[in-house]
């Protein structure tokens, strides 16, 4: 019977001395990466995981290990990192974004605004900033950024609808046609 006592203490002890986890070591310190990104208030993924935090942030608490990092934000391409992080380091990772491309330009045609014709012969930007475009058979049109004005034979004094050049003197539109000269907007 003290066989079997001490048997089912021991048992006991050792059963109830056994954690879920793995033990903390002491004197454990963990690691931090600040994540700092140019322009600022990109989404930060944590080894494909959303943080919910948006750069600059600081990811804390990681152990020694490989990790992924990647910053999202609108306008801009999807930027990746890989990192490897030893303990007890504070690291900053710095990341330049590019725009993306696609943001860049946007394509006016005669089928998504009131450009009348597709084919334009000369395109000139003035001291307003407004688009000046010679057609190939529509006239002048202007482009301000917001409204299209068609200028043509039918509403203002042109003498042709077939515009080959556009330049602007002293803020003002000059325009040249076939067999027709120059003449002033």
């Amino acid at each position: 019977m003290p066989k079997l006592l001490l048997l089912l203490i021991v048992a006991l002890f050792f059963f109830t001395g056994c954690e879920e986890e793995p033990p903390v070591l002491p004197g454990l310190k963990f690691s931090s990466i600040t994540v700092v990104s140019n322009p600022p208030g990109a989404v930060v993924f944590f080894n494909n995981k959303s943080t919910g935090k948006i750069t600059p942030t600081v990811i804390e608490n990681l152990e020694p290990g490989f990790y992924k990092i990647d910053l999202k934000l609108d306008k801009y391409i999807d930027t990746t990192l890989y990192t490897l992080v030893a303990r007890n380091q504070q690291d900053t990772m710095a990341l330049e974004m590019k725009e993306n491309p696609s943001d860049w330009w946007f394509n006016w045609n005669s089928s998504n605004s009131p450009l009348p014709l597709n084919v334009i012969n000369d395109i000139v930007l003035d001291a307003f900033d407004n688009k000046w475009l010679g057609t190939n058979g529509k006239g002048l049109v202007k482009f301000d950024g917001q409204t299209w004005t068609a200028y043509d034979r039918s509403n203002s004094g042109i003498p042709d609808n077939y515009i080959l050049d556009v330049y602007i003197e002293k803020k003002q539109p000059y325009m040249g046609c076939n067999n027709r000269g120059i003449w002033q907007v």
